[in-house]
């Protein structure tokens, strides 16, 4: 196991080692960092006036292709001398006519020119990207002869540029079709000198132009290279599996595989049993549970994740909307309280981890099996069993994310300059190994979304030493329990006090026009542990009543029905309580919105761990029958690569895009629909060569053998 384990750390270590590089890149952002930016361009839009549309207006027709392409003509400015000539020969082909400027006329028409809609967000004129990247022109042979276009190469291609004009009002972004010859750099000379005549106000330009030609970097080949021998060792499994197991499998179903030598495995074909996706396959969409499984906890997980994607379809679209105000506008409605406060759908898999790993630990000591020296002895074994039960699925996401995915889709919003996915991930990619991005540079985290499983982890580092004082000390352990939830509680009221936080972070307290940054201070209450534990401590209290209460519901029927029409209530109080600050129908104080940061999550843990005590113990009428679904418990396998893969999904998707579309509620509801299965059938796919195989790997050679 030792050689095992040094093999793996090497391995990850020289795989990000080859794969960081200082380039910079568009990484994932948060949702609560694209809602702050989407605030503050609400404000900006709501103070429009005349002379703001009219600046607009003014950019718009000033970096028209005609005067940039002219002003590219200027040998005053730094202009490459192969930008000049292609631009010269484009304008020169233009005013010739014919079919010998149609190109010329297909980069005028590739360039992106204002619409409608400025006040709902519409500042992003994308323009034609396909258009502009299928240009070729090749130079007329008698008509360069003898002039400069003859030290040319023989074509240049049009090349997609986008020019964002910024520190104005409102900062309006153009899509530019310009010859391949030309840098950023030149670019961004031209449209500042263009500005400068009409502007009397100091601006920032920014220009990005996208590559035609895209080369596989040494970081993309590696990854290539070991995803391949991953499908290519799941392919050989399965061979083996199908044509050599079951061609040799006894005709007698009563001679077992220990007396038909044929069915004996090597020690070889052990191992690669361990990577068929025929065999893991069935077991991953079976429906068959072990006796005194939990069932409910199928459905509450996968109806969990389901409202997590639903509530990323709308964060994610933000960014690739025609109308995203309209859609920021949403939020304020009553219907969408369920979205905007649906953060709490992560405290849910706070809940539900707490719940079951509490549970098993106390089943697991009851039965004997572990005295109390022996116990801690196989801690160890726990965080070892848990470290490989998430990293290997975790790492693959990360390499993907990381080193392929900019290779897997073009499109003007796509990222330059760069051959990484996320360009944190080169510098930080340990803390998420080692399960620390939560709190080492929260703001800079490789894959921001994973910054739950880091809470997770440790919160399980914690959980043995806990549950075992509520088994061996019970009062001890129930007061050390609700001690800790109540310092959770108490972190989270003094970060919202200290902060000035609004609920949800942003709504309610700072109001839409007074826009509030987001500092490490202020995500000092959405990642850190000791703001979000009190969801699992609460969790962990829960498996313990539920273990005690040893399959029988100490309530009454009466009593029973009294809690669901609690819980339900409080869950309707965390979600729609705040309407009317999120509404901004009226400003929150400080103590109302520290209320609901401190309480809501602790409201919503209660409610749903009572729920989940119901159902386990036969209690939970037709709630408990839907949950406990079959169906369910292959969704719910497949649940923890779903998580993973999701926001990979939807970056590539929405960063894909030739153009901004423009979005009703009917277009979310058919998005969701997409991402939901595209999310789930990548994860059947990514469970079945990531994940199960390392799962019966641990349990056949490594924690299995050391339990």
């Amino acid at each position: 196991m030792d050689k095992f384990l040094k093999i793996a750390v090497t391995l990850w270590t020289l795989i990000f080692l080859v794969f960081a590089t200082p380039e910079q890149s568009l990484t994932y952002r948060h949702p609560h960092q694209v809602l702050h930016d989407f605030k503050r361009l609400e404000y900006a839009t709501s103070q429009l006036t005349d002379e703001h549309l009219n600046q607009v207006e003014l950019i718009a027709r000033i970096l028209s292709p005609k005067n940039v392409l002219n002003k590219l003509l200027d040998k005053n400015l730094e202009i490459s001398s192969l930008c000049f000539n292609q631009s010269l020969y484009g304008v020169e082909s233009l005013l010739s006519g014919g079919t010998e400027g149609s190109w010329s006329l297909k980069m005028i028409d590739a360039w992106g020119k204002p619409g409608s809609g400025i006040s709902t967000g519409n500042l992003a004129w994308l323009g034609d990207f396909d258009e502009c990247q299928n240009i070729v022109s090749y130079y007329n042979s008698s008509y360069t002869s003898g002039s400069s276009f003859s030290l040319m190469p023989e074509s240049f291609e049009g090349q997609y540029c986008s020019i964002q004009v910024k520190h104005l009002a409102v900062e309006p972004t153009i899509g530019a079709c310009v010859p391949s010859g030309c840098t950023a750099d030149g670019i961004k000379e031209v449209v500042k000198h263009l500005l400068r005549q009409v502007l009397d106000k100091k601006v920032t330009v920014e220009v990005k132009c996208q590559q035609n030609h895209r080369m596989l970097s040494t970081g993309a080949l590696i990854t290539l290279v070991i995803f391949g021998s991953m499908g290519l060792m799941c392919f050989v499994s399965s061979c083996y599996n199908h044509f050599y197991m079951e061609k040799h499998k006894p005709a007698d179903k009563n001679v077992s595989a220990s007396t038909n030598p044929l069915q004996e495995k090597s020690a070889l074909g052990e191992f690669l049993m361990c990577f068929s996706l025929y065999t893991n396959g069935y077991k991953l969409l079976s429906t068959k549970q072990p006796p005194g499984s939990l069932k409910c906890l199928h459905g509450i997980r996968f109806l969990s994740l389901t409202w997590v994607i639903l509530g990323h379809t709308l964060v994610f679209s933000l960014n690739s909307v025609v109308n995203p105000l309209t859609l920021f506008a949403w939020m304020k409605t009553w219907s969408f309280q369920v979205l905007v406060n649906g953060t709490v759908s992560v405290d849910s898999f706070f809940v539900l981890s707490a719940v079951l790993t509490s549970y098993l630990l106390l089943v697991q000591l009851e039965k004997g099996k572990t005295i109390s020296r022996k116990f801690f002895i196989s801690v160890p074994v726990m965080y070892l069993h848990r470290y490989i039960r998430l990293t290997p699925a975790y790492g693959f996401m990360l390499l993907f994310y990381t080193c392929l995915m900019l290779y897997s889709y073009d499109g003007p919003l796509k990222p330059v300059n760069t051959a990484i996915g996320d360009a944190f991930c080169s510098s930080h990619w340990y803390a998420n190994i080692l399960y620390v991005n939560n709190v080492v540079k929260p703001l800079e985290q490789c894959a921001p979304w994973s910054w739950y499983l880091s809470d997770d982890f440790q919160y399980f580092l914690l959980t043995p030493f806990v549950v075992y004082m509520l088994y061996r000390l019970p009062v001890g352990g129930v007061i050390l329990s609700v001690a800790m939830v109540i310092a959770s509680i108490g972190s989270a009221i003094g970060a919202s006090v200290k902060y000035d936080l609004g609920v949800a972070m942003f709504f309610g307290r700072t109001s839409f026009l007074d826009p509030v940054e987001i500092t490490d201070d202020a995500q000092d209450y959405y990642y850190a542990p000791w703001t979000r534990y009190q969801s699992f401590g609460i969790g962990i209290l829960f498996g313990y009543c539920l273990w005690r209460c040893n399959g029988k519901m100490p309530l009454s029927k009466v009593g029973n029905v009294c809690m669901w029409v609690i819980s339900l209530g409080i869950m309707l109080a965390v979600l729609y309580g705040p309407y009317e600050l999120i509404a901004g129908k009226r400003v929150g104080t400080v103590a109302e919105t520290a209320i609901y940061n401190g309480f809501g999550r602790t409201g919503w843990s209660i409610a749903l761990g009572y729920i989940i005590l119901a159902c386990c113990l036969e209690s939970g009428g037709w709630v408990n029958e839907l949950l406990s679904w079959p169906g369910f418990v292959p969704l719910s396998r497949m649940t923890y690569c779903a998580y993973l893969v999701h926001p990979v999904i939807m970056t590539i998707i929405t960063s894909s895009q030739k153009n901004k579309v423009y979005w009703s509620k009917i277009t979310l509801i058919y998005m969701f629909g997409g991402y939901l299965v595209c999310a789930y059938s990548v994860a059947f796919i990514f469970s079945l060569v990531f994940e199960v195989p390392f799962m019966l790997i641990d349990k056949k050679y490594l924690t299995g053998k050391l339990k």
